[in-house]
């Protein structure tokens, strides 16, 4: 008894063998050229990114130290400045300063949808104008929850009274 199995196609492994043997191939010098080539570029780009970051960190922790002197400084003044120009300001970034004057609240500014803790509401941003001065600071007052209505306002309170207010200058 013999088995018989069906038999199986030929395949033709000569033409197989000569259609890749006509691809065009890279000669051994140029590949080797390219290959370094290539690891030369990629060696380049991660020196230079780690360049980069090296940089960012220095100006990171220069920020951080700016910061951290600016904070642990006694409070300026801003009543006390002699001149009151922008540029005074912008060099008191993320100082502690005081400040007396009035509310502005018929200019106060509600910033939308700003979310807090998954519930919707308004950054309160109030003019306060300083005594003796026609010097103007936008204080941000915090946040409220918004009204069930968006074609409503939150109410803020407000006093006409002149007040002394504490805060850390900061410039957006």
């Amino acid at each position: 008894h013999q088995n018989h199995s069906p038999s199986l196609p030929s395949i033709k492994l000569c033409s197989l063998i000569d259609s890749t043997m006509n691809a065009p191939t890279v000669k051994p010098p140029q590949r080797k050229l390219l290959r370094n080539a290539m690891i030369l570029l990629a060696v380049s780009v991660c020196l230079g990114m780690s360049v980069f970051q090296i940089y960012r960190a220095s100006v990171k922790t220069e920020r951080y130290e700016q910061m951290l002197a600016a904070q642990t400084a006694a409070p300026i003044s801003l009543n006390t400045l002699t001149s009151q120009t922008a540029a005074d300001f912008l060099d008191l970034d993320l100082h502690q300063v005081s400040l007396k004057g009035r509310w502005l609240a018929d200019k106060t500014i509600f910033l939308d949808n700003k979310l807090r803790n998954r519930w919707v509401g308004y950054h309160v941003l109030t003019p306060f104008q300083l005594e003796a001065s026609k010097s103007v600071i936008l204080v941000n007052r915090g946040w409220v929850l918004a009204p069930r209505l968006r074609s409503e306002l939150p109410s803020v309170v407000t006093t006409d009274t002149t007040l002394e207010l504490g805060g850390v200058l900061r410039h957006f």
